[in-house]
């Protein structure tokens, strides 16, 4: 069984009754993906922070 929280909840409702949310099935394979990419921006970011903050700032 899958807890369920109960903050927030009717606003996420509501947002999925108006379709501006969407449920979606979960994907090990797609989330570990995203975090891969996450963290190679975090490495560019940081290589980059002293010569070009905006920049960093931007791709953190």
């Amino acid at each position: 069984m899958i807890a369920r929280w109960e903050q927030g909840r009717t606003d996420i409702d509501r947002l999925i009754d108006q379709e501006r949310l969407q449920k979606v099935v979960p994907s090990r394979e797609l989330a570990d993906l995203m975090i891969a990419r996450a963290r190679t921006h975090l490495q560019t970011a940081a290589a980059i922070a002293a010569s070009d903050p905006t920049a960093a700032f931007q791709t953190a």
